[in-house]
């Protein structure tokens, strides 16, 4: 299971290196995505080489770092993609919502809020949190389902109005949002050893 993690990382590491390379323009948004999926992974990474439970809720942490902010980034490249103005203040908004959650999701081992109890265990060689759910973990999944909610109706809206220049932009679009919601679908209903 480390190796997996340790790939990921790797990846996400290229990805981001190549993001200089490729990206003459600049856009910090797309960098931000690309440095919260390092973060992410390299958060999982520790997690899998964990043998002791602080450094397991030190790098469950630190991947929701990035799995907080990811769709934020996500939803702000959408935005300006499909040409949608919006103001700083629902920025500062999204992003102060963002910290709340992260504050309530890292508070795993700490307080009884996210986890009720987290213990760790070694699965094929790699270490993973077993937990037992707290009252505000729902409000992750709130959390999660506003941001695909939102994405899924500003691609509706940036349709019906014709703000995409054109049917590739709009399909390349629908492909990465709805296969974002179904990877995350997935990894709910379906069972398995990785984050």
């Amino acid at each position: 299971m480390s190796i997996f993690y340790g790939i990921a990382c790797v990846l996400s590491i290229i990805m981001l290196v190549a993001y200089f390379f490729v990206d003459k323009k600049r856009e910090k948004g797309l960098m931000f995505l690309f440095v919260s999926i390092l973060v992410c992974n390299t958060g999982y990474f520790i997690l899998s080489l964990s043998r002791i439970l602080t450094l397991a809720l030190i790098g469950n942490a630190i991947a929701y770092v990035g799995n907080v902010f990811l769709p934020f980034f996500m939803l702000m490249l959408i935005l300006d993609v499909c040409k949608i103005k919006h103001s700083k203040v629902l920025n500062y908004i999204l992003i102060s919502v963002g910290i709340v959650i992260l504050f309530i999701a890292t508070s795993g081992g700490y307080l009884p809020i996210y986890y009720k109890e987290v213990s760790l265990e070694i699965v094929e060689g790699g270490a993973k949190l077993v937990k037992e759910y707290g009252p505000l973990h729902i409000l992750y999944f709130v959390y999660l389902f506003g941001y695909m909610a939102s994405m899924v109706a500003v691609l509706i809206y940036s349709m019906a109005k014709k703000k995409l220049t054109s049917k590739m932009h709009a399909s390349f679009l629908c492909v990465i949002v709805f296969g974002n919601i179904l990877v995350w679908l997935i990894e709910q209903f379906v069972p398995n050893e990785f984050e």
